[in-house]
């Protein structure tokens, strides 16, 4: 596992929504996992007070270590004119000594300058004369589930902190976000960073990424919601990634962190704890509908607009079943992904664009979901993003490797949109292809005009040979790589360069040939990285699609923007064998 600490689950358990154990997200029946784990203990309340008076001495950000201005975090910044000051006391993280345990109370004062310019400190004051405190700032312990909001004041108090070198994260939406190294003494209120002084932040810079993660664990994955968001916090946030989580939880499967079953949004911070969840809580948000699509589309508003980046990703974090149906007798078009089994829903394939639509463009949709890695979920994206990023099979359980790929992140935050893809592909073969059998591929989105166009050219040379080669289209689409861990609901997913070589092999007809080719190299163009391990998907090319027989096929499939704009369904149902 090259030193990571993404766990391979002991039972094969998959994530797709059938009652079976297979297929990533693998949707099977509520079986309570063994409890484990223990409440996360809360934050403490304030104590009303006045600000300070003593002098204070502003010390300029550009004064700190390169390495500690990379841990400061970039939580909301550029969003108004103003820089965010930490005021108080005390000191920084000291020289090694004796090891001292039990804890100790931090106190102090966030504020913000009226305007862009430095505040001036004046004789008598603390606070300068130009500044406002900050209301409703979040002050966490880093590495701790310790967090406060400060008063009507500015105050902020922190008790039972354990002792020794500790790190303020300070955050406030509209502000850039601080960080402050202190040392708690034991049984004894230290007053941040006294006798006097403080950080002051200019208006923060726009990060490089924002990393959204939809994470809808109100299902059977609860327990690798907790596992992945521990994965996560293991690089965590920084002034250039910004690492922002929505997930709704389950009852039943997974009793740790406090065994909380509705939905929170996180900032997700870093910490070595791979068991406990520390980061930041900004909303306690309630029981939502996940699988309600304006909630996806709230999500990422609110994360475009709260954490503004260069390049955004919008992780897909659940169930997937392509564009088919749960596995039950429903229209197939009408389920797709984010399966919420509190509510009993879903988003439906067809609300997927609208859905992801955002104020800044989005530049890679990922896939930590099963089977969506296919040519009817992407056309239906369309332009809505740059890349897309998923597997043509059922990932396992444990889902993407977020500490491997999020750490070269964070070391290259200047990565492009399609480097960071390709090394989502590459690291998620690495880290699970030597226990599972799994795909991934990276996909742009601009190449789906001329793949559209090469797929319909190719059906509608397959309906031309259909009455002189029936048996032989019917032997390639059953020879053909298919998907779904051999379930029989997802048989009929099939890659589309191995079924058009497997047509070119089996069909001796010059048109349908021409065409078989022409789906291979405009395929070839558009994919920009593809991988896959394991003997059961070795003829995996990076897309699948639907190609059923024609007693299997689904009328539903017509409303599909791929089948409304190609031929591909009537070559589907012009088949006789």
């Amino acid at each position: 596992m090259q030193g990571y600490t993404h766990r391979i689950a002991s039972h094969r358990f998959w994530r797709c929504p059938v009652g079976v154990y297979w297929g990533r997200r693998t949707h099977v029946p509520r079986l309570p996992l063994l409890p484990g784990g223990g409440p996360v203990g809360g934050g403490r309340s304030l104590l009303g007070a006045s600000l300070p008076s003593a002098n204070t001495e502003l010390i300029p950000l550009a004064t700190r270590s390169c390495a500690s201005t990379r841990r400061v975090l970039a939580g909301t910044a550029c969003l108004i004119a103003a820089g965010l000051a930490l005021v108080g006391c005390g000191g920084g993280g000291g020289t090694a000594g004796p090891v001292v345990t039990g804890t100790g109370t931090l106190d102090g004062f966030v504020y913000t300058p009226k305007s862009k310019s430095r505040p001036v400190s004046a004789t008598g004051r603390q606070v300068p004369s130009d500044s406002d405190p900050v209301v409703g700032a979040l002050v966490t312990v880093s590495g701790t589930s310790l967090t406060v909001a400060t008063d009507s004041s500015g105050y902020f108090k922190l008790e039972n902190v354990p002792v020794g070198p500790r790190t303020l994260i300070v955050t406030k939406t509209g502000f850039s976000a601080a960080e402050m190294a202190v040392t708690v003494a034991k049984d004894t209120t230290t007053r941040v960073n006294e006798p006097g002084g403080g950080i002051l932040l200019t208006t923060g810079t726009r990060a490089k990424w924002t990393f959204m993660v939809y994470m809808n664990a109100d299902n059977d994955l609860e327990e690798f919601a907790i596992q992945d968001l521990n994965e996560m916090e293991r690089v965590g946030s920084s002034t250039d990634v910004n690492i922002v989580v929505l997930v709704d939880r389950s009852g039943g499967y997974d009793s740790s962190n406090g065994n909380w079953t509705d939905a929170r949004k996180y900032y997700v911070t870093q910490d070595s704890d791979s068991q406990v969840i520390h980061s930041q809580i900004l909303e306690e948000v309630g029981e939502i509908d996940m699988g309600d699509p304006a909630q996806l589309k709230a999500f990422v508003r609110w994360a475009m607009t709260e954490y503004p980046a260069d390049n955004y990703v919008l992780d897909m974090w659940d169930h997937g079943a392509g564009f088919r149906s749960r596995a039950t007798g429903r229209d197939a078009i009408t389920r797709g992904f984010s399966f919420d089994d509190t509510q009993n829903t879903h988003i439906q394939t067809t609300a997927l664009p609208d859905a992801i639509q955002g104020p800044d463009h989005l530049d890679i949709l990922a896939w930590d979901s099963s089977l969506m890695q296919m040519m009817e979920i992407a056309d239906q994206v369309g332009d809505a993003a740059t890349f897309m990023v998923g597997s043509e099979e059922s990932p396992p359980g444990d889902g993407y490797p977020y500490q491997s790929f999020l750490s070269d992140l964070a070391a290259n935050p200047a990565l492009t949109p399609e480097q960071l893809a390709v090394r989502m592909v590459n690291d998620t073969i690495n880290e699970l292809g030597g226990a599972f059998d799994v795909t991934q591929s990276a996909l742009r989105l601009s190449h789906l005009p001329a793949l559209r166009q090469a797929l319909s050219a190719f059906a509608q040379t397959l309906i031309d040979a259909m009455p002189q080669y029936a048996t032989q289209i019917a032997a390639a689409r059953g020879d053909a790589q298919r998907y779904g861990h051999g379930a029989y609901t997802f048989r009929d997913y099939k890659d589309i360069q191995d079924f058009a070589e497997k047509i070119k092999a089996d069909v001796p007809s010059t048109p349908v040939q021409s065409a078989a080719d022409a789906v291979i190299q405009t395929l070839t163009d558009a994919l920009v990285a593809e991988n896959h391990a394991g003997f059961s998907v070795r003829n995996s090319h990076g897309l699948s699609l639907y190609v059923p027989q024609p007693s299997d096929y689904l009328s539903s499939y017509e409303s599909l923007h791929f089948a409304l704009n190609t031929k591909w369904d009537e070559f589907i149902q012009a088949q006789t064998k």
